[in-house]
């Protein structure tokens, strides 16, 4: 599903178009929304005015070699208890949904067209345009009724803006992935109980232009099954879509955005556009009584892909366990502990990342980024060891802030830190290395 712009130039189109006959070439066929700001007196010259951009851009996608359908009359539609005032109300976008007739849909994409949508609603042999977005959560919702469809892999938001500002701060450097349920929390100050009364802003204000984009985003998804993802990006940056459509993962992980030198960053903050997946719930246990130990030993012999010497292992942790913070059914842990009291911090001793992974079913996928990112919001020091010929050492060389080699008689470890004073403590943090005993069974 792609929503653009409307009143585009000629160029941006061409740009769009593009994009959409790559995307039609790649088996990838999309429905593009045409969202158009709602016209409160609703006139004839109005609704004329969107079908005419509807056939304007139906020509450029044909220009550009691809194959489009505009598609305006009864596609959405309501009953007569649904009157006018309803369908422009945007206050509840979740009780007022509108039906949908999908077989023109259908239609046009078994004849490999471009289905092109604008928000116009039938209403009793009336016609009154509608919002953009009650059309879009509708579809959605529709889309999971049909038979004949499949779901939709991605949503694409293509603005003016480019992605969502990093959350906590609006500022120039961008949040590559976002959390739908954690981030429109911790982006909004809106004093509505529900998630769906955010009044639409006016386009001068970008920060409530995004919260509200993101709020949609949240929904439409909510609609939709779970390995769905949403893609917001500026028009300028439609080209690597293309490559997160096949990839399904940022340009950059945001953990990566957060650490680095703003010089770093140019070539992710020209257009950077921001990709969102289905909320994830994140639990954090400081006590092994509330965790389910089968899961937890299933996800790390499956994520490490060797057994775990359960008995010894859980023994240990019941003495130094620090936390386990876990994502979703076990799709992610980290286990931190808390190590060398008696020589680090007074008696504390330090936090130090025992176990992190994420299971083969869900790498790849942003399980690590949002774990990693909880970590660094609970522990602004940590200490960790890996294995020296470990593969994934380059992953943690680009969110460290420094390493030693540390060889031992059975092993010679990588030892891995982050915080401000780390560098203070690395006689000690190389002894805490040493001295922890091996969690896998011996071969």
């Amino acid at each position: 599903l792609v929503k653009i712009p409307s009143l585009l130039t000629d160029g941006e189109l061409k740009q769009i178009s593009s994009t959409i006959v790559q995307l039609q070439h790649l088996g990838l066929m999309p429905i593009i929304f045409v969202d158009w700001p709602l016209d409160y007196k609703d006139t004839n010259e109005y609704r004329k005015k969107m079908i005419n951009e509807t056939l304007r851009i139906s020509n450029i996608i044909e220009e550009m070699g691809g194959r489009a359908m505009p598609l305006y009359n009864n596609i959405f539609t309501t009953d007569e208890k649904n009157k006018k005032d309803n369908i422009i109300d945007k206050t509840d976008f979740v009780n007022h949904i509108l039906d949908v007739n999908m077989a023109p849909i259908r239609s046009a994409l078994k004849l490999q067209q471009v289905p092109i949508l604008i928000p116009i609603v039938s209403c009793q042999s009336q016609f009154f345009s509608t919002d953009f977005d009650r059309s879009m959560i509708s579809f959605s919702k529709a889309l999971t009724e049909d038979d004949c469809l499949g779901n939709p892999m991605k949503i694409i938001v293509l603005n003016n803006n480019g992605g969502i500002c990093k959350y906590n701060r609006f500022h120039p450097s961008q949040s590559s992935q976002l959390n739908s349920s954690k981030s429109l929390t911790a982006h909004s100050s809106t004093s509505s109980n529900s998630p769906y009364h955010l009044s639409k802003p006016s386009s001068v204000n970008l920060k409530y232009q995004m919260l509200y984009e993101l709020q949609t985003m949240k929904i439409i998804l909510s609609n939709l099954p779970i390995n769905t993802s949403a893609i917001i990006a500026s028009i300028s940056s439609t080209p690597s879509i293309i490559s997160n459509l096949i990839t399904d993962k940022p340009i950059c992980s945001d953990n990566l955005i957060l650490q680095k030198h703003e010089s770093e960053l140019q070539p992710f903050l020209q257009y950077p556009p921001t990709l969102i997946r289905q909320g994830l719930k994140i639990t954090r246990h400081t006590s092994l009584d509330t965790v389910d130990r089968t899961k937890l030993l299933n996800l790390l012999n499956s994520s490490f892909k060797k057994p775990i010497d359960t008995e010894h292992y859980f023994k240990r942790l019941e003495e130094v366990l620090d936390s386990i913070t876990i994502t979703g059914d076990y799709q992610g842990a980290s286990i931190i502990t808390r190590e060398g009291r008696h020589l680090c911090n007074e008696g504390k001793g330090v936090p130090y990342l025992d176990k992190f992974a994420v299971s083969p079913t869900s790498q790849g996928i942003g399980v690590a980024d949002i774990l990693w990112k909880r970590m660094k919001h609970d522990y602004p020091n940590m200490l960790w060891r890996s294995r020296a010929e470990n593969p994934v050492n380059n992953w943690y060389f680009e969110r460290s802030s420094g390493s030693v080699f540390v060889p031992t008689e059975h092993q010679d470890w990588r030892l891995f830190y982050y915080g401000e004073h780390g560098s203070h403590f690395i006689r000690n943090y190389c002894e805490i290395v040493k001295n922890i005993p091996a969690s896998f069974k011996h071969k």
